[in-house]
């Protein structure tokens, strides 16, 4: 239902997707009680136009890191978050940037250019925190570019070959004719390294 998201003042202002609302065929039924207004109803075609639309709809959070774009399913990301302070893991791998405090929790950070097999470019500056076979995991990542809308028509899927990636997509607003590849959060970190992060992962008391 969001289109998308702009600042206003000190605010973030999400937008709401008009056409997933349904609001163009919306017929008046009767004035609430108190007035300033009409109480509506969406018709059957409303109803049709609206769940096609959220059938199709695939909202994601784009982000760049590595001098690339990439863009991951919007439900997938359970918060954004700036990067603090990090506490080296001895004998991790080059992913592992450490681990932050995150109200109270230690959060594993990975840096998802690395984890990628690319080098980085700038500071990470956002945490993107996802759940990875039920392990809570930070994604570090140079920039947050914002909430932006495809359809699944717009995915040009890949066959075989990187895992990583579901496909690619049109490309993110800020960056036009650049394509924007669309993680796969289940492939995004193999097995074996899944199993080293379960390995290394502390405690809930060693959080503290």
């Amino acid at each position: 239902l969001i289109q998308g998201e702009f600042t206003l003042g000190d605010s973030m202002v999400l937008l709401l997707n008009e056409a997933a609302l349904g609001l163009q065929e919306m017929q008046a039924e009767g004035v609430p009680e108190d007035g300033g207004g009409l109480i509506g109803a969406l018709s059957d075609v409303g109803k049709l136009q609206a769940a096609e639309a959220m059938l199709s709809d695939l909202p994601t959070v784009t982000v760049e890191d590595g001098a690339e774009t990439y863009a991951l399913h919007m439900p997938h990301v359970q918060e954004i978050v700036e990067m603090g302070a990090l506490t080296d893991l001895p004998g991790s791998g080059t992913e592992v940037m450490g681990l932050m405090k995150l109200r109270g929790q230690a959060l594993m950070v990975l840096s998802l250019a690395r984890l990628l097999g690319r080098s980085t470019h700038a500071a990470p500056r956002f945490v993107l925190v996802v759940s990875i076979d039920n392990m809570r995991i930070g994604l570090s990542v140079a920039n947050i570019l914002g909430i932006e809308r495809y359809t699944k028509e717009d995915v040009q899927s890949i066959t075989g070959g990187d895992s990583q990636l579901e496909g690619y997509l049109p490309g993110s607003s800020s960056r036009p004719g650049h394509m924007t590849g669309l993680l796969s959060i289940e492939g995004l970190v193999s097995d074996e390294g899944m199993a080293c992060l379960l390995y290394t992962s502390p405690s809930p008391r060693a959080a503290h």
